[in-house]
């Protein structure tokens, strides 16, 4: 494996701010809008058996990308890993598909928490404003501070979102104990009734099994940031071997004979692969025309169009999850169990 030096990266972190980076990571839009749309896609049954099959596969990254890091300390994790015990295709594949996952998260993320925002009728421009102009500017000078303070506000963001996951989990068991919930009863609209059982939306989905199909995909997104460990550890006071937290440190530059390879050229100034800065520049700016768009009636077309474009973003990232989750939970774990022998590269 290659050996960083250790003036790389500033190990600064604590372990409690490693979880609390991966546990902010988790914990996110996707919960709510993720597993919100398995449940109107497969119904309540559907919804927690999607949650369940998904969460297991999240659980044994977690568990797998732990001990890879104890166990073989490398920057540039999610690709080494895949390369030393499964196949150097497929770990550059990975690679392509762990960037992809996260440079169409941050325009996601945007949107949901200003559709959120909306929920409380406040004026229409404050939305745009916040989650389109002042938040992607505050957050990207945030990025340019050093780890400490990274892992100091996750702490605390990581923390509040404890709370309230808590608390939001009270107040929705109060209101399943208390309200009358047969007058939600979806029969008026088509839908059978089944509140226990796997109900797919006709209107959505032919039938259920294709339904739950359809809901890990939205649940996957939700579960984004699992192997997190990957990255963070490397930044830890205890552990020499780091990782970057930069683009590059996500992607793998593309092997010289292959016709892909123009696109791998790196950007002298901050080392990240032009395809890689262009492609998540682009991703960075859909919020802002997506802002721009619905504040102008004339657009309500095209706004429409964009929010399919932003779906499909979606659904192909966390399409982009599940292919760097499969070699890195399954695969890996042989090479862990000393099954197989790790090809280490450098």
């Amino acid at each position: 494996m290659v050996q960083p030096a250790a003036s790389d990266l500033r190990q600064q972190l604590i372990h409690c701010q490693i979880f609390f980076i991966v546990f902010s990571s988790i914990i996110g839009t996707g919960v709510f809008t993720g597993n919100a749309r398995a449940l109107e896609l497969a119904g309540p049954g559907g919804m927690v058996f999607t949650v369940g099959l998904v969460g297991l596969l999240a659980c044994g990254v977690g568990e797998t990308i732990s001990e890879l890091v104890q166990l073989f300390p490398t920057p540039n994790g999610v690709f080494e890993y895949v390369n030393a015990f499964v196949d150097p295709d497929w770990a550059w594949i990975t690679s392509i598909m762990y960037w992809y996952m996260y440079a169409s998260v941050f325009a996601n993320q945007m949107l949901g928490a200003a559709k959120f925002w909306s929920y409380w009728r406040h004026p229409e421009w404050i939305a745009p404003m916040l989650f389109y102009g002042i938040f992607p500017v505050v957050f990207l000078g945030f990025n340019f501070l050093g780890v400490r303070w990274y892992g100091r506000v996750e702490t605390v963001l990581g923390t509040a979102k404890v709370f309230l996951l808590f608390i939001i989990a009270c107040i929705l068991w109060n209101i399943a104990r208390t309200e009358d919930l047969t007058r939600l009863n979806p029969t008026d609209q088509g839908i059978p009734y089944n509140p226990l059982g796997v109900t797919h939306n006709p209107i959505l989905s032919s039938n259920s099994p294709l339904a739950i199909c359809q809901s890990i995909l939205y649940v996957a997104f939700s579960y984004i940031g699992i192997e997190t460990f990957a990255v963070a550890a490397f930044e830890t006071k205890r552990v020499k071997d780091i990782a970057s937290r930069t683009l590059y440190g996500m992607t793998y530059k593309l092997k010289q004979s292959s016709p892909f390879q123009k696109f791998s050229n790196l950007w002298a100034v901050i080392k990240v692969p032009h395809w890689a800065l262009l492609i998540s520049i682009i991703f960075m700016l859909l919020p802002a025309i997506h802002g721009i768009l619905s504040a102008i009636p004339s657009q309500r077309d095209r706004v429409i169009f964009l929010d399919t474009i932003i779906e499909v973003v979606q659904l192909t990232a966390s399409i982009s999850c599940l292919m760097v989750w499969f070699p890195v939970s399954g695969i890996c774990q042989i090479g862990v169990l000393g099954l197989a022998q790790p090809r280490w590269s450098g």
